[in-house]
Protein backbone atom coordinates (compact mmCIF):
# COMPACT_ATOMS: atom_id res chain seq x y z
CA UNK A 1 0.00 0.00 0.00
CA UNK A 2 1.10 3.51 -0.80
CA UNK A 3 0.10 6.61 1.14
CA UNK A 4 0.56 10.32 0.36
CA UNK A 5 0.75 11.72 -3.15
CA UNK A 6 0.73 8.47 -5.11
CA UNK A 7 1.69 9.10 -8.74
CA UNK A 8 1.64 6.76 -11.75
CA UNK A 9 2.96 7.86 -15.15
CA UNK A 10 2.69 6.10 -18.48
CA UNK A 11 3.41 8.02 -21.65
CA UNK A 12 1.14 11.07 -21.75
CA UNK A 13 -1.05 9.81 -18.89
CA UNK A 14 -0.48 10.76 -15.24
CA UNK A 15 -2.61 9.35 -12.40
CA UNK A 16 -2.44 10.77 -8.88
CA UNK A 17 -4.27 10.01 -5.61
CA UNK A 18 -3.76 10.35 -1.86
CA UNK A 19 -3.40 6.59 -1.50
CA UNK A 20 -3.25 3.44 -3.55
CA UNK A 21 -2.28 -0.20 -3.81
CA UNK A 22 -0.23 -1.91 -6.50
CA UNK A 23 -0.93 -5.60 -7.05
CA UNK A 24 2.25 -6.84 -8.73
CA UNK A 25 1.02 -10.34 -9.49
CA UNK A 26 -2.10 -8.91 -11.20
CA UNK A 27 -0.28 -5.94 -12.77
CA UNK A 28 -3.02 -3.64 -11.47
CA UNK A 29 -3.01 -0.37 -9.55
CA UNK A 30 -5.91 0.70 -7.36
CA UNK A 31 -6.22 4.37 -6.39
CA UNK A 32 -8.45 5.69 -3.63
CA UNK A 33 -9.75 8.79 -1.93
CA UNK A 34 -9.76 11.15 -4.87
CA UNK A 35 -8.19 10.22 -8.18
CA UNK A 36 -6.91 12.66 -10.80
CA UNK A 37 -5.88 11.65 -14.31
CA UNK A 38 -4.30 14.12 -16.70
CA UNK A 39 -3.75 13.41 -20.38
CA UNK A 40 -2.90 16.38 -22.58
CA UNK A 41 -5.65 18.95 -22.04
CA UNK A 42 -8.04 16.41 -20.49
CA UNK A 43 -8.46 16.08 -16.74
CA UNK A 44 -10.51 13.33 -15.07
CA UNK A 45 -11.40 13.22 -11.38
CA UNK A 46 -13.22 10.52 -9.39
CA UNK A 47 -13.35 8.96 -5.94
CA UNK A 48 -11.85 5.60 -7.02
CA UNK A 49 -9.79 4.33 -9.93
CA UNK A 50 -8.07 1.22 -11.21
CA UNK A 51 -5.37 1.07 -13.85
CA UNK A 52 -4.48 -2.07 -15.79
CA UNK A 53 -1.16 -1.33 -17.56
CA UNK A 54 -1.08 -4.60 -19.52
CA UNK A 55 -4.48 -3.88 -21.07
CA UNK A 56 -3.91 -0.10 -21.18
CA UNK A 57 -7.31 0.24 -19.55
CA UNK A 58 -8.50 2.44 -16.70
CA UNK A 59 -11.72 2.22 -14.68
CA UNK A 60 -13.12 5.03 -12.53
CA UNK A 61 -16.06 5.11 -10.15
CA UNK A 62 -17.79 7.70 -7.99
CA UNK A 63 -18.47 11.28 -9.06
CA UNK A 64 -16.55 10.90 -12.30
CA UNK A 65 -15.89 14.20 -14.08
CA UNK A 66 -13.92 14.61 -17.33
CA UNK A 67 -13.06 18.10 -18.51
CA UNK A 68 -11.33 19.02 -21.74
CA UNK A 69 -11.15 22.06 -24.00
CA UNK A 70 -14.55 21.35 -25.60
CA UNK A 71 -16.78 19.74 -22.97
CA UNK A 72 -17.40 18.46 -19.45
CA UNK A 73 -18.73 14.94 -18.87
CA UNK A 74 -20.02 13.60 -15.57
CA UNK A 75 -21.09 10.03 -14.77
CA UNK A 76 -21.16 7.42 -12.04
CA UNK A 77 -18.57 5.20 -13.80
CA UNK A 78 -16.18 5.47 -16.72
CA UNK A 79 -13.90 2.96 -18.43
CA UNK A 80 -11.16 4.22 -20.73
CA UNK A 81 -9.50 1.99 -23.32
CA UNK A 82 -6.21 3.71 -24.17
CA UNK A 83 -5.30 1.69 -27.31
CA UNK A 84 -8.70 2.23 -28.92
CA UNK A 85 -9.17 5.78 -27.66
CA UNK A 86 -12.61 4.73 -26.42
CA UNK A 87 -14.42 5.93 -23.28
CA UNK A 88 -17.56 4.29 -21.89
CA UNK A 89 -19.45 6.41 -19.34
CA UNK A 90 -22.29 4.73 -17.43
CA UNK A 91 -24.87 5.96 -14.92
CA UNK A 92 -26.50 9.40 -14.98
CA UNK A 93 -24.29 10.62 -17.80
CA UNK A 94 -24.28 14.33 -18.58
CA UNK A 95 -22.17 15.90 -21.36
CA UNK A 96 -22.08 19.70 -21.48
CA UNK A 97 -20.60 21.66 -24.38
CA UNK A 98 -20.29 25.35 -23.41
CA UNK A 99 -19.38 26.35 -26.98
CA UNK A 100 -22.95 25.78 -28.17
CA UNK A 101 -24.67 25.66 -24.76
CA UNK A 102 -25.75 22.08 -25.42
CA UNK A 103 -26.21 19.27 -22.88
CA UNK A 104 -26.76 15.58 -23.62
CA UNK A 105 -28.13 13.31 -20.89
CA UNK A 106 -28.24 9.51 -21.06
CA UNK A 107 -27.94 6.20 -19.26
CA UNK A 108 -24.61 5.68 -21.00
CA UNK A 109 -22.39 7.41 -23.55
CA UNK A 110 -19.62 5.85 -25.63
CA UNK A 111 -17.00 8.15 -27.14
CA UNK A 112 -14.63 7.06 -29.90
CA UNK A 113 -11.86 9.65 -29.80
CA UNK A 114 -10.02 8.65 -33.00
CA UNK A 115 -13.22 8.53 -35.06
CA UNK A 116 -14.57 11.76 -33.49
CA UNK A 117 -17.84 9.95 -32.88
CA UNK A 118 -20.06 9.70 -29.79
CA UNK A 119 -22.98 7.34 -29.21
CA UNK A 120 -25.72 7.59 -26.57
CA UNK A 121 -27.35 4.16 -27.06
CA UNK A 122 -30.16 4.30 -24.51
CA UNK A 123 -32.60 7.00 -23.36
CA UNK A 124 -30.67 10.07 -24.59
CA UNK A 125 -31.97 13.60 -24.23
CA UNK A 126 -30.42 16.70 -25.73
CA UNK A 127 -31.12 20.22 -24.47
CA UNK A 128 -29.83 23.38 -26.09
CA UNK A 129 -30.51 26.79 -24.61
CA UNK A 130 -30.09 29.74 -26.95
CA UNK A 131 -31.04 33.41 -27.05
CA UNK A 132 -32.87 34.91 -30.02
CA UNK A 133 -31.79 38.21 -31.59
CA UNK A 134 -34.53 39.93 -29.55
CA UNK A 135 -33.12 38.55 -26.28
CA UNK A 136 -35.75 35.84 -25.71
CA UNK A 137 -34.56 32.51 -24.32
CA UNK A 138 -35.09 29.73 -26.85
CA UNK A 139 -34.78 26.11 -25.69
CA UNK A 140 -34.58 23.02 -27.88
CA UNK A 141 -35.29 19.54 -26.49
CA UNK A 142 -34.66 16.40 -28.55
CA UNK A 143 -35.47 12.90 -27.26
CA UNK A 144 -34.93 9.62 -29.08
CA UNK A 145 -34.04 6.00 -28.47
CA UNK A 146 -30.48 6.50 -29.78
CA UNK A 147 -28.39 9.62 -30.35
CA UNK A 148 -25.14 10.05 -32.28
CA UNK A 149 -22.72 12.96 -32.49
CA UNK A 150 -20.09 13.47 -35.17
CA UNK A 151 -17.31 15.94 -34.41
CA UNK A 152 -15.45 15.82 -37.73
CA UNK A 153 -15.47 18.57 -40.41
CA UNK A 154 -19.18 19.23 -39.80
CA UNK A 155 -20.38 18.83 -36.22
CA UNK A 156 -23.81 17.21 -36.19
CA UNK A 157 -26.22 15.29 -34.00
CA UNK A 158 -28.50 12.52 -35.18
CA UNK A 159 -31.43 11.24 -33.10
CA UNK A 160 -33.04 7.94 -34.11
CA UNK A 161 -36.15 5.92 -33.32
CA UNK A 162 -39.24 7.56 -31.85
CA UNK A 163 -37.74 11.04 -31.99
CA UNK A 164 -39.55 13.91 -30.29
CA UNK A 165 -38.40 17.51 -30.75
CA UNK A 166 -39.79 20.50 -28.84
CA UNK A 167 -38.69 24.11 -29.19
CA UNK A 168 -39.78 27.19 -27.22
CA UNK A 169 -39.60 30.06 -29.66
Amino acid sequence: ELFGNVKLERGRVTLTAPEGVYFGSERRAELRKGVRLTRGQSVLTSRFGEYFPEDKRAYFKGEVLVMDSASATSSEELTYFEEEGKSVAVGSVRVFNPGNNLTVFGDSVIHFEKQKYTLAPKNPKMVQVDTTSSGVIDTLLVVGQVMEAYQDTLERFIARDEVVMVRTD
